[in-house]
């Protein structure tokens, strides 16, 4: 299949500019030869605003055998403009047999709609496309929709609704491991990894939609088994829409492994709020946690409490940038025994930034800076002896490129640094991973 670059229009249709073709086998050649050059006719015509024309050569491309997402979306923005609204709702409707383009679908038949005067299944594609797993522009677009229609982005029905999956498998190298209880192996090593992440809506009600959340992991490391981890998250979650507002509240209760014996498990209460404004949206969150730790690092037994305020805009259509900032107070059982005292309860202060950048191709790409700093409020004590309150000043600066290819698939490659300066010499490290994977999601109604 083509891949087609594709440019988003607010509050418009999806339009493809330019094409990259994959061309292969002297048998179909000329066909596909032919057939990219009334493509591309169809696109100047478009251009030019002659829309009869754009019809008639983009429709002839699709008759000799031209097959892409990006035919697909053009002939529904060329039958769109032309006022053929039945014909560009066919288009995108065999769109959404593609994971990858169900948001932009959906979002498209929605306007669709509103020009038929169907203000409910406007309502129904737009609540889709912001449920879809989409990027976030989609979303706020879809949002946006939403707002003029005084529609909630939850719908009423008691019955199951939409869910997503996203599954990956990935293999990289790490030059410094961590363990937990502030321990680092001051070893390097490659490692395997995978995890797998589901949401289903269970229930909707007026303005309140519950849903069932799930996340498992593993990094298995090479020669290194002490350090293998393991993790399941299952949870539940009650959004809540209202106008530009919408909360959620949710429990879940996490379990993490080190080389096969449990770390602790983490029981979370969390509530978040957020409200959409007109370049993007503002959040706050808050959550307590108790903690109950393994056999193996006894002293992280204890509770913890975090709040969080961040805040996301829209650049451009290519541009999406956040901000957060979060406290966390962690009150833990901390290492005594006689003469010795070490505190692992730290009060840490974090800043995330992070830019995205969406370019006209199948590309993505983000990076992000966070800084913490975490101060022990009980002082060391060896031999007897008091010694400082420990203190730490944790950088750490990744990135991330992905590359999606069609039907839910995407390769992904990350790196990441992260440095931390400590008093506690043992915590005084650098480290450096660098990551390849594959992923692959799946949504339904």
């Amino acid at each position: 299949m083509d891949l087609d670059t594709r440019r988003l229009l607010p509050s418009l249709l999806l339009v493809s500019t330019a094409a990259l073709f994959a061309l292969g086998g002297n048998d179909v050649k000329a066909a596909d030869n032919r057939a990219d050059a009334l493509f591309n006719k169809g696109v100047e015509s478009f251009q030019r605003g002659d829309l009869k024309e754009a019809v008639r050569y983009l429709e002839q491309a699709k008759a000799a055998g031209k097959d892409s997402v990006g035919l697909l979306y053009n002939l529904g923005v060329a039958h769109f403009r032309a006022g053929n609204l039945d014909a560009a709702a066919g288009y995108f409707r065999a769109l959404l047999d593609y994971p990858d383009e169900q948001a932009l679908a959906h979002y498209n038949l929605g306007l669709i709609a509103l020009e038929q005067a169907d203000t409910e299944a406007a309502v129904r594609h737009f609540r889709a496309a912001d449920q879809a797993g989409a990027d976030d522009r989609i979303r706020g677009l879809a949002r946006e929709q939403l707002a003029r229609l005084d529609a909630p982005v939850t719908a009423p029905s008691p019955a199951p609704g939409p869910g997503t999956l996203l599954a990956g498998l990935g293999a990289g190298h790490e030059d410094n491991l961590n363990l937990a209880s502030d321990q680092t192996l001051q070893e390097s090593s490659a490692f395997q990894d995978g995890f797998l992440w589901a949401s289903q809506d269970v229930a909707r009600s007026g303005n309140l939609n519950l849903r069932l959340t799930g996340l498992a992991s593993f990094r298995q490391y090479n020669g290194a088994s002490e350090a293998d981890q393991q993790l399941a998250r299952p949870g539940l979650a009650l959004d809540y829409s209202q106008d530009d507002w919408q909360g959620t509240g949710m429990a879940d209760s996490e379990w993490q492994w080190l080389d096969g014996k449990r770390l602790e498990r983490r029981d979370r209460l969390r509530a978040e709020v957020s409200r959409r404004f007109d370049a993007g949206w503002i959040d706050a969150g808050g959550e307590i946690v108790n903690v109950a730790a393994g056999s193996r690092f006894p002293e992280l037994d204890g509770r913890d409490i975090g709040l969080d305020l961040g805040v996301l805009w829209f650049w451009s259509d290519a541009w999406v940038a956040d901000l957060e900032y979060r406290f966390t107070d962690e009150d833990r059982e901390d290492l005594s025994r006689p003469g010795y005292f070490l505190s692992t309860s730290p009060r840490r202060h974090g800043v995330r930034a992070q830019a995205r950048f969406y370019p006209e191709s199948p590309w993505d790409f983000r990076a992000s800076a966070f800084y913490e700093h975490s101060r022990y409020p009980d002082p060391e004590i060896r031999e007897g002896v008091e010694q400082q309150r420990r203190q730490e000043d944790l950088w750490r600066f990744s990135s991330q490129a992905r590359y999606s290819f069609g039907d839910g698939w995407r390769l992904t490659l990350d790196g990441e640094w992260e440095t931390n300066s400590a008093r506690l010499e043992s915590r005084d490290y650098d480290r450096f991973e660098i990551r390849a994977g594959v992923e692959k999601q799946l949504s339904w109604e």
